[in-house]
């Protein structure tokens, strides 16, 4: 299954989960990558880790977006994709 949430737009960020697999991968492709990838994975690995998601395939397409709307869109992913695993277990 996939979900996804946000835009590739400047100021966004885009989400990606998909599941399967064994270990958690964390794809990020940013523009400030270097300065703030620490920060942006970081974000993401403790979202990911509060839902209880330990396996799949997250990527994350960074447009210089601020760390609360990676916040909700990393959400927004996740709880996207329960709802899919709650309709077609």
């Amino acid at each position: 299954m996939q979900a996804e949430a946000g835009y590739a737009v400047k100021g966004d960020v885009r989400v990606q989960i998909l599941t399967g697999g064994e270990p958690l991968k964390l794809k990020i492709t940013s523009k400030v990558e270097k300065l703030y990838g620490d920060q942006i994975r970081t974000a993401a690995e403790l979202l990911l880790q509060h839902y209880g998601i330990h396996s799949g395939t997250v990527i994350i397409d960074d447009h210089g977006a601020l760390e609360l709307v990676l916040q909700a869109r990393m959400r927004s992913a996740v709880e996207r994709l329960q709802h899919l695993q709650e309709e077609c277990p």
